[in-house]
């Protein structure tokens, strides 16, 4: 069993190799286990001749090594890096990407009207008609009423569009996200980043939705139904008492709406407009509303966003930020929002009704007053948001959001504003910069969830490519890979150290010793490790080892083996004693860590696995045991890790195992499709490393000494992960037992220089 049990963590370990041709280890094991079946199968056949009360334990012993070959064959026929399965076909479709841009298209070429030739009116628009719902500004923007849709399409002049570069740069989503894919996949191990790539590759998605809706060029125009009994005695004061704010626009809409006669919408023009003294009270009851506003200060504070990987890596936090970011939007400006819907249910009612109207019409003129004060409010409040919280980095991102669609809202809707000083692109820079700053400071604190959140770092990169924020002016800089991404590979990097410490005992029937085994066996030089994100939790793999090629002695800790004294006794039964001479090098299969940085109620763990010789070396034969003291150290040491018992007892179990690891390989293992074919695939090579490396929990759970299971806490900001000693002395058989069996392992961070 003890053989069986071993080849089957020798699986494990060749299985992590991507390389198309069958491991060169796995026909050595074909080839032991098909001699020792053979060899068991003649003593059976010669036990039903000589002792037929033998046969069932022994053909009980056949069945697993029988099953165990099977498993072995059929996975040196399988390539271990297979193709996503063909039922994943249908999700291979890039998507699209959903622009909100409405286009407007024209049958003849329209030229830009001057301020003279811009004499005709849509809506709240002033230019040159083209048709009887469509209009041309002097700013070369064309607008478009929709009145079937209840909606306006504004097209801004492309060329002087300051939207346009994003809108341009949304289309290219998924080029962007190939070649973050491609840029990923080029690091070595790049698909042990899988989970920080599809963070960042969500949070592209989240951009993409954000920002479309930033960029729509439609607004929609509520109905406003004049026959509404309505309040014809709300008071109008023309005093300033109650307004919180002061706008000198607001004292002249209330002049204007009481110029408004009672029969008729203006002083000027259309005696017969139905419901005039109803226009006049919707604007009345729009100016209440001003009244009623806070001071433009008086806004809740933007969310927090969780910068570091505890907050990003959990559904739910997400959910609950996103969530929170739309009802602090809806605070932030809803109640703007609802006064400019009324006003601009005022002109589209004034449209449908077909009435000209000009700009000397106190109930038009009071309706582009309540535009300018909702505008010169809003630019107010974002003056005061960019202040306070533009140099937040957990809020620059919603804020840079916020106030875009604030400038975009603006544009539409023909509005003529300043640049706030600094503007979007002032907050991003600072805010990039004092994001660089934070984190060389987080670096020095060994904040390793933020440092290593690479989803994170990657996100606001996407930031900078939609807003245009690069060095080189083109959207492909790198600003975030450079500064931030390629120091926290760097900084990712820690030392291992594995000593190990045995004293194993025989004894006859009469208790007198018959052999001691010592051996001291580590890892003389350091061996580098790096963290891998796992949900929110980490795992722990060599970091100068190559996963996409790795063979058996790639993928495990170098030890070596110099000290040690085997004790027996000669032939007239006295003591004697040989020290340990060679072979000197060994392996340790690597253990399969578990990490939380984030939950400390919850203990890391380590699952040790057992000893072996370097690939290639075959152990000698030696035929007189009781004068040297070499090979037979490494099975000796074993049982540090192994429990004898407990894997005779999980024979049938291991060989089901065995045959996991095999139907691992068969299936697709893309258990999310993305419908990005290099994703999908990506997804699945990581998740095949994932059940492998899962295995070893399960094969401690066979045979594995449950005490050679190391539990701990390591904790964010400490240098030191784990410095401990565990003792796996244990009674091996009613003859044999482990005096001693320490395990020493220790995690130090250890970066790299730059």
């Amino acid at each position: 069993m003890k053989l069986i049990f071993l080849s089957l963590i020798a699986l494990l370990i060749a299985f992590n190799a991507s390389s198309q041709k069958p491991n060169e280890d796995l026909s050595q094991v074909i080839k032991e286990l098909r001699n020792d079946i053979k060899e068991l199968e003649a003593e059976i056949a010669d036990a039903k001749i000589n002792a037929p009360d033998d046969v069932p334990d022994l053909e009980s012993e056949l069945a697993p090594m029988k099953k165990m070959l099977a498993s072995f064959e059929k996975m040196a026929g399988v390539s271990s890096s297979p193709q996503p399965s063909a039922v994943n076909t249908a999700f291979l479709t890039k998507p699209v990407n959903n622009s909100t841009i409405v286009p407007i298209v024209l049958d003849q070429l329209v030229n830009v009207p001057t301020p003279d030739q811009a004499t005709d009116r849509l809506l709240w628009y002033t230019g040159k008609k083209i048709n009887d719902s469509t209009l041309i500004t002097t700013r070369a923007m064309v607008v478009q009423h929709q009145t079937s849709k209840n909606r306006v399409v504004a097209q801004p002049d492309a060329i002087n569009d300051p939207f346009k570069s994003l809108a341009e740069e949304l289309k290219k989503t998924e080029q962007r996200k190939d070649e973050l894919i491609d840029k990923i996949l080029s690091l070595k191990n790049g698909v042990l980043y899988y989970p920080q790539l599809s963070g960042a590759i969500e949070y592209y998605d989240d951009f993409n939705l954000r920002y479309n809706g930033v960029i729509k060029n439609t607004i929609d125009i509520p109905e406003i139904d004049l026959n509404q009994n309505r309040n014809s005695g709300l008071p109008l004061n023309s005093q300033r008492s109650g307004l919180n704010f002061y706008d000198p626009k607001l004292e002249e809409m209330e002049i204007l709406i009481n110029e408004i006669s009672v029969n008729e919408f203006s002083n000027t023009s259309f005696d017969d407009l139905p419901n005039s003294r109803d226009v006049k009270i919707v604007l009345q009851e729009a100016l209440a509303k001003f009244k009623s506003l806070p001071n433009p200060e008086d806004f809740p504070s933007p969310p927090e966003h969780e910068l570091n990987i505890c907050g990003s890596c959990d559904k739910k936090i997400v959910d609950k930020e996103r969530k929170a970011d739309s009802i602090w939007v809806k605070d932030y400006s809803g109640k703007e929002q609802e006064i400019m819907r009324t006003v601009l249910g005022v002109y589209r009612q004034v449209d449908l009704l077909g009435v000209e109207v000009d700009e000397t019409d106190p109930g038009i003129w009071a309706c582009n007053d309540a535009i300018a004060s909702i505008f010169n409010r809003m630019d107010q409040k974002n003056a005061i948001l960019l202040k306070k919280y533009g140099k937040d980095l957990k809020r620059s991102q919603l804020i840079a959001q916020t106030v875009l669609g604030n400038e975009r809202q603006e544009q539409l809707l023909g509005y003529e504003r300043e640049e706030l000083e600094g503007g979007i692109l002032g907050l991003m820079n600072k805010s990039d910069a004092a994001y660089l700053s934070y984190f060389n400071e987080q670096l020095g604190l060994k904040n390793y969830n933020f440092v290593f959140n690479f989803a994170g770092h990657l996100g606001r990169e996407r930031q900078r490519q939609l807003l245009g924020i690069t060095e080189s002016g083109d959207a492909e800089s790198e600003y975030y890979w450079n500064n931030v991404v390629e120091k926290a590979i760097d900084f990712n990097r820690f030392a291992l150290q594995l000593d190990l410490d045995f004293v194993f005992e025989k004894v006859d029937d009469e208790d007198k010793l018959e052999l001691r085994a010592t051996g001291s066996i580590n890892s003389e030089e350091k061996v580098y490790v790096s963290l891998y994100r796992d949900g929110c939790s980490w795992r722990m793999l060599l970091a100068e080892a190559d996963y996409n090629n790795a063979s058996e002695q790639l993928a495990g800790i170098p030890l070596k083996a110099k000290t040690g004294v085997k004790t027996i006794r000669d032939k007239d039964d006295n003591l004697i004693s040989f020290p340990y001479s060679g072979p000197e090098d060994m392996m340790a299969f690597f253990p399969e860590f578990k990490i939380n940085l984030c939950d400390v109620s919850q203990s890391d763990s380590a699952f040790m696995m057992p000893i072996n010789f370097p690939y290639g070396y075959i152990p000698q034969v030696t035929r007189d045991l009781n004068k040297s003291y070499k090979d037979e150290m490494l099975p000796i040491a074993n049982h540090i890790f192994l429990d004898l018992e407990e894997m005779e007892e999980n024979t049938i179990a291991g060989m089901d195992l065995a045959a996991d690891v095999i139907a691992t390989l068969s299936e697709s293992n893309v258990t999310n499709p993305t419908g990005n074919a290099k994703l999908d695939k990506m997804q699945m090579e990581y998740n095949i490393k994932l059940k492998q490396d899962a295995y070893k929990k399960d094969i401690s759970q066979l045979g594995m000494n449950k005490k050679s299971v190391f539990l701990f806490n390591a904790n964010n900001g400490y240098d030191v992960f784990i410095d401990q000693t565990n003792d796996t002395k244990h009674q091996i058989d009613d003859y044999t037992k482990l005096v001693k069996g320490q395990i020493h392992l220790k995690v130090v961070h250890d970066p790299r220089e730059e």
